[in-house]
C-alpha cells in the first residue's frame, strides 16, 4: 500500500465462500484482515465501505400508451412489491375514456414510476411528411411531460409500433 489514501476494490465474483458463507445472499458483515511484514506497524482507517450495486441485474417494466388498467391493475399489483415502472404516455390521450387521468399519472410518478414520451398524438413517425413534423410530435410531448412535472424520463421516447427511421435517429443523435 502506498502512503496516503488507497482505494481497494474487492471483486466478490473472485471470492470463494468459507463455511456457511454464501455469495448469493446479501453481504451483511465483512471481515478484513491486513497482514504486515515483521517489525512494521500501520494504522488502518476505513472511511467507507460501499457495496457496488452496478453488478446487480436490472429490469425495467415498460407500459405503452397510459391505459387506465396500468393504474388500476399494474400500479396496484406492482406496488405490493415496491416495483416501479415506466409508462410511455401519449399526452393528447390523457384523461380520455380508457386512459389514465393526469392525477393518476402524478400519483404513480410520486411512487417512483416514470412517464416517458410516446409522441404527442401517437403518430406513426415514419408516416409523417418531414423532420419538422417529427420534431413537433416528440417536442410537444416532451414539453407536456415537463410542464406537468414528469421530468425524470421526458427525454426518453418510444416510437409508435416500434417504427424507427433515419430521421428519428438524427433527432436523437443516433445516426
Amino acid at each position: 500500500m502506498a502512503l496516503g489514501w488507497n482505494e481497494h476494490i474487492i471483486d466478490v465474483s473472485k471470492l470463494e465462500p468459507n463455511g456457511v458463507a454464501s455469495l448469493t445472499r446479501d453481504i451483511v458483515s465483512m471481515q478484513i484482515r491486513v497482514k504486515f511484514n515483521e517489525n512494521t506497524t500501520a494504522t488502518l482507517i476505513f472511511d467507507s465501505i460501499i457495496r457496488d450495486e452496478t453488478q446487480r441485474g436490472k429490469v425495467i417494466f415498460m407500459f405503452d400508451d397510459g391505459w387506465s388498467s396500468q393504474y388500476t391493475e399494474a400500479f396496484r399489483f406492482m406496488g405490493k412489491y415496491n416495483l416501479p415502472a415506466v409508462i410511455a404516455v401519449i399526452p393528447s390521450h390523457v384523461g380520455w375514456s380508457g386512459y389514465c387521468s393526469l392525477q393518476q399519472l402524478k400519483e404513480m410518478y410520486a411512487y417512483g414510476w416514470d412517464m416517458a414520451n410516446h409522441t404527442m398524438n401517437h403518430a406513426t413517425l415514419k408516416d409523417l411528411k418531414d423532420v419538422v413534423d417529427i420534431e413537433k410530435e416528440i417536442g410537444d410531448a416532451e414539453a407536456w411531460l415537463n410542464t406537468n412535472g414528469f421530468t425524470r424520463a421526458s427525454k426518453s421516447w418510444r416510437t409508435h409500433i416500434g417504427h424507427m427511421m433515419q430521421e428519428c435517429c438524427k433527432l436523437c443523435n443516433l445516426a
